[in-house]
């Protein structure tokens, strides 16, 4: 499959900054992994992404156009909601950023996540609807990298509004005092 995208934002007075790009996804293996979380029967799906980020300055009347590439390759598990390995490389291979299944879920161990709270439509464009089954849950967006790009102490209605991400998978951290559970969802 293939994604194309791009967003530009306008800020007053000032100029322009955006991003366009390509994303490819392709299934190109499989097999048993082992981490330190398990060992899993596992599908790798390449995410190969050419990108040019846009900056544009209006008192100097010209913008500066950067290209990039990377690639990501996640190995998906049956039964898991959320990748239990993601690698992130970028030209000529080099590797920026490794996370496993332990690393998203802050170091709870599985059997203390109840799987209840639940996310649609996925993969989605503008508003992520979450249907929580508790009201005093923290929600927490992180990016593949591990950067916090939203959060909020509790939500009403239960909506959020992602228009503002760029393509790629996030995870939703529903947080308590009794409970933490990682939900995965893709931006188109």
């Amino acid at each position: 499959n293939s994604d194309d995208y791009s967003y530009l934002i306008q800020i007053p007075t000032i100029g322009a900054s955006g991003q366009d790009g390509n994303l490819t996804y392709q299934v190109d293996g499989w097999g048993t992994i082992k981490l330190p979380g398990g060992t899993y029967e596992a599908l790798r799906v390449k995410t190969s992404i050419t990108k040019s980020d846009t900056i544009y300055v209006d008192l100097l009347g010209f913008g500066l156009r950067i290209p990039s590439n990377e690639t990501i390759y996640e190995w998906y598990a049956k039964g898991e909601g959320y990748p239990v390995l993601t690698v992130t490389t970028t030209l000529f291979d080099l590797v920026t950023g490794i996370e496993f299944s332990d690393n998203l879920i802050n170091g709870i161990s599985k059997t203390n996540i109840a799987k209840s709270n639940s996310l649609y439509p996925n993969p989605v464009q503008n508003t992520l609807n979450l249907e929580l089954k508790k009201s005093d849950l923290t929600v927490t967006i992180v990016d593949l990298t591990g950067r916090t790009v939203y959060s909020s102490p509790n939500l009403s209605p239960q909506q959020i509004n992602v228009e503002f991400l760029p393509r790629g998978t996030y995870f939703v951290t529903l947080k308590n005092a009794s409970s933490n559970e990682v939900l995965r969802f893709i931006k188109q």
